[in-house]
């Protein structure tokens, strides 16, 4: 039995907004714009490459869907399957609606 994952629309913006901003962050500190002084430019290079590196990981192993095969949950990503016993899990419950009265998901994280 498969179960897709999918983001949520809160997720999908805020991961796009996320990846604009490393991208312009990295565009200008290459162009020379952002930071007049060199040493800046080049920590602002650093931190914007970083941060894409870390957007593309974090999308390589998101869960695209969760799998149940036999006795074992599969959480399916793009990279490397995360395969669970089911002797690991120690219980599963449908959680209380005061539990989700402000539910904030960072990045398609959903604790």
């Amino acid at each position: 039995m498969q179960f897709e994952a999918s983001l949520d629309k809160f997720s999908k913006v805020t991961s796009a907004i996320f990846l604009v901003f490393a991208l312009v962050m990295l565009g200008g500190s290459l162009s020379g714009r952002m930071v007049p002084d060199e040493n800046g430019n080049f920590m602002l290079s650093i931190v914007s490459a970083f941060l894409l590196l870390l957007s593309v990981i974090m999308f390589l192993y998101s869960p695209r869907a969760y799998l149940v095969e036999g006795k074992d949950l599969v959480v399916c990503r793009l990279i490397g399957n995360k395969r669970i016993a089911a002797a690991d899990i120690s219980r599963i419950r449908v959680p209380d609606e005061k539990e989700l009265k402000w539910p904030v998901r960072t990045f398609g994280n959903g604790g």
